[in-house]
């Protein structure tokens, strides 16, 4: 690990690698001491992540979303501009639906078994 200043720059940056894969991060902060903590705890995450002991951080950032909030990121981005409104309509309003009926309010919620208990108890 190393941390560093580039010429002409005021912040710090950090350059290290985990197994195969190199990364050069900045680290926002002008005070060196700063950087370094911020640079072992950047190191910590990445070999932690490449162990397989910690989820990778959008695994783990998408886990603290509400699922409500990431199907409208999906809507806004995921589907096609060609795409009708009827279709969009539907395809916000039967995840909202099952949203609702299961009692998923984030990932971790969703569950087989919570989705076949919600199922078999709507007769479905």
């Amino acid at each position: 690990m190393r941390v560093f200043r580039q010429s002409g720059c005021k912040t710090w940056r950090v350059r290290f690698s985990v197994g195969l894969h190199k990364y050069d991060e900045p680290l926002g902060t002008r005070l060196k001491e700063v950087a370094e903590s911020k640079a072992r705890e950047m190191v910590r995450e990445r070999e932690l992540e490449a162990a397989g002991i910690l989820p990778p951080k959008n695994q783990r950032e998408t886990a603290q979303a509400p699922l409500k909030e990431l199907l409208e990121k999906w809507l806004s981005v995921g589907l096609s501009p060609e795409v009708s409104r009827k279709h969009r309509a539907y395809s916000r309003n039967r995840p909202l639906t099952v949203f609702a009926e299961c009692g998923w309010r984030f990932v971790r919620d969703v569950t087989a078994a919570s989705f076949e208990a919600t199922v078999s108890d709507l007769g479905i």
